[in-house]
């Protein structure tokens, strides 16, 4: 018995002796207790929720290593164009926050932005469909919002990250993650720098056939494609605690990723005898720039215990993005004769600054339940009158300016 000495006692019977009557047993206990019992268990890697799908990253195989953008191509439901586009049930225009603030980025920009941050420095991915009140109009496509980790440990505390990968080509993500906790004040600030090499090699062949199946012409084209880029990316917080519902903070991002892509692209048109008629060669250079500023300020207040709060908040953003491309194309007749050739020089800059006050006021009026309890209830009267809450879900008011 747990938190008594062991008792051993022989019995024994004569022959023929069915029963003995045994002396009341008194157990010691043992001065070696049981201190504690800890149970400790992962979160599942996706969990469902009524307006949105939360991946836990600590339960994914892609959460250490690698970069977000890579994390978010085996998230369920968002796809990854070859260009960076980020496409949630087939959807564009999805709208990226980073602890439910907007990072006020898209295209190539939020590519390489999403490049720098490691897949291991995020705690959640949370996908939703169908964005509250909370997240403006702008996420009319989807909104994802990427939950980085936190460390709330007192004290001073850091971590370092280091990680290589050797495929054909190379890569490393690196950070180092410091963190200061005393009574209300807490003091975070992360820097991420690294660098990527990747590529894409697609072969495609079509052929031209009549009537009868016969060919009549063929198409063959190779499109090697070639990426790399490196990255420095740092952040720094401070959140004051006034009150248990009050919270100020200020925080700061940097971010900088120079990154080239060259893409090479040979096409080939043959006749019905397989005579090379025609060859293009097409041969695409870009070197590109991007920098990023983003500056924050807060200030939130809870006014219940459902969920109900005040935030006030104000974003400066300031960017600035170059490319300088350079496109060449080749036309060869069959004999590989030049017959055309043209040279296109781009340079395309741009710079944008702008600050964005924000006002919020979010009531939730009806208290949802768990939706574990209302599978579970045994009533189905009870279960529909949760139900019915559940759908309604959340009446907010929300006031921009």
């Amino acid at each position: 018995m747990l938190g008594y000495e062991e008792h051993k006692q022989s019995v024994s019977l004569r022959e023929g002796q069915s029963s003995q009557s045994l002396p009341p047993i008194v157990l010691m206990e043992t001065e070696n207790l049981l201190d504690e019992v800890v149970i400790s268990g992962k979160p599942p890697a996706i969990e469902r929720k009524l307006d949105r799908t939360i991946v836990n990253m600590d339960a994914m195989i892609s959460g250490t290593g690698g970069d977000v953008l890579e994390a978010l191509e085996r998230a369920p439901g968002i796809t990854v164009e070859n260009d960076g586009t980020i496409l949630l049930k087939g959807r564009s225009g999805v709208t990226v926050y980073i602890n439910d603030k907007p990072t006020y980025l898209s295209g190539t920009d939020l590519e390489s932005y999403l490049r720098s941050l490691p897949a291991g420095s995020v705690k959640q991915i949370e996908i939703i469909t169908n964005p509250p009140a909370k997240y403006e109009a702008a996420g009319n496509s989807g909104i994802i919002n990427i939950i980085m980790k936190r460390n709330t440990l007192a004290g001073f505390n850091g971590n370092v990250s280091l990680s290589y990968r050797q495929a054909i080509y190379n890569g490393s993500n690196n950070s180092l993650n410091l963190s200061y906790n005393k009574n209300k004040l807490s003091l975070t600030a992360s820097i991420f720098g690294g660098f990527y090499e990747s590529f894409q090699d697609l072969n495609i062949n079509r052929y031209y056939r009549n009537e009868a199946n016969e060919r009549l012409s063929s198409f063959a084209q190779n499109s090697f494609g070639f990426r790399s880029g490196r990255y420095l990316n740092s952040s720094l917080s401070a959140d004051y605690y006034l009150t248990d519902n009050t919270t100020i903070g200020a925080s700061m991002r940097l971010n900088t990723s120079p990154s080239g892509r060259q893409n090479d692209n040979t096409s080939l048109v043959r006749d019905a005898e397989n005579t090379l008629t025609q060859s293009v060669l097409a041969d695409n250079r870009t070197e590109s720039t991007f920098d990023n500023q983003l500056f924050n300020l807060y200030f939130n207040h809870k006014l219940d215990t459902v969920g109900s709060m005040i935030t006030v908040d104000a974003d400066y953003v300031a960017y600035q993005s170059g490319a300088i491309q350079l496109f060449k194309n080749f036309l060869y007749d069959g004999n590989n004769q030049l017959n055309f050739q043209d040279q296109i020089n781009g340079n395309l800059p741009s710079r944008l600054r702008f600050m964005q006050p924000n006002l919020i006021l979010q009531r939730l009026l009806i208290k949802v339940p768990d939706l574990k309890q209302v599978i579970n209830s045994p009533s189905p009267i009870r279960i529909m009158k949760q139900i019915i809450p559940l759908l309604l879900q959340k009446l907010q008011l929300q006031i921009m300016t």
